[in-house]
C-alpha cells in the first residue's frame, strides 16, 4: 500500500532545518565574540577613560546613545573611541569616569570594563541562537 505524501510535512522539515542552521550560526557568532572578549581581557591592560560625548543613532524605533570615551593609557597616550553598544536611556553620562581594557598592541581594540559592555552581545546571540536551534530540532 502506497504512503500518502503530505507536502506540508516536507515543508515543515525544511523550515525546521533553516531554523536550526540559523541558530547554529548565531551560536557560532556568540562563541566568536566571547572568544575575542576573553582574549582582550587576558592580554589587555587597564586604563582610565572619561565619557566626553553621547553619540546618537537614529532609526525608525527612535534614538540610542553610545558613549564616546577619551582614554589615557601608557601604551597609546590619549585617544578616543566610540563604544559599539548603544542604549536608550544611555548607560553612561557625559563626564563619567570609566575603566577600560586596551590591547597593548592595538588601540582600536578597546572595551569599557563593565558587565554589559563585555557580555551583552554574547548573551543575546546565545539566547536567540539556542531558541532557534531548539525550534529547528522539533
Amino acid at each position: 500500500m502506497a504512503k500518502n505524501y503530505n507536502p506540508a510535512r516536507g515543508m515543515g522539515r525544511w523550515i525546521g532545518n533553516i531554523f536550526f542552521v540559523v541558530g547554529l550560526a548565531l551560536l557560532t557568532g556568540a562563541w566568536l565574540i566571547t572568544r575575542d572578549t576573553v582574549d582582550l581581557l587576558n592580554i589587555g591592560v587597564p586604563a582610565q577613560g572619561i565619557v566626553i560625548n553621547l553619540v546618537e543613532s537614529r532609526d525608525s524605533d527612535g534614538s540610542t546613545y553610545a558613549p564616546l570615551v577619551e582614554v589615557t593609557s601608557r601604551e597609546h597616550g590619549v585617544f578616543r573611541f566610540k563604544s559599539s553598544l548603544s542604549s536608550n536611556p544611555p548607560s553612561f553620562s557625559v563626564g563619567e569616569k570609566v575603566d577600560v581594557i586596551v590591547d597593548p598592541d592595538d588601540k582600536d581594540r578597546v572595551i569599557i570594563n563593565s558587565f554589559g559592555q563585555k557580555w551583552f552581545m554574547p548573551a543575546i546571540f546565545t539566547f536567540i541562537g539556542s531558541v532557534f536551534s531548539l525550534i529547528g530540532l522539533f
